[in-house]
């Protein structure tokens, strides 16, 4: 079954679909294999910190809630600070996925100046 999506870097169509593993699919192994090999370490790391970083959210909430806080503005107040303190670490890679995805696509439209660019 062929699907709809196309690659990322040069736009061609795909042959594996949305939720498949992209850095799998055939095309980005044979003419992006640099692209796939960093994608495939950064999703995992993205994992592992994503986990981590929920797990300390939940545990930080636990204890801002129940023992630290009794003053419903102060509990607020370190709310707010918990999911910042959450979002920090998310962010960051997500930056530099975004960076590091338009390095690869002027690399490639650099190395194919011929050839149509998505």
């Amino acid at each position: 079954m062929s699907s709809l999506m196309r690659c990322r870097l040069c736009g061609e169509q795909l042959t594996y679909g949305y939720f498949s593993k992209t850095w799998n699919d055939p095309h980005y192994r044979t003419f992006h294999a640099e692209y796939a090999e960093w994608l495939g370490r950064w999703i995992r790391n993205f994992v592992i910190i994503g986990t981590i970083d929920a797990t300390v959210l939940v545990i930080v909430l636990i204890l801002i809630y129940k023992y630290w806080a009794l003053d419903p503005a102060m509990q607020f107040t370190l709310g707010i600070a918990a999911l910042l303190l959450y979002l920090v670490p998310v962010w960051v890679p997500l930056i530099q996925h975004l960076q590091r995805v338009a390095f690869f696509k002027k690399q490639w439209a650099e190395q194919h100046p011929f050839q149509k660019h998505p």
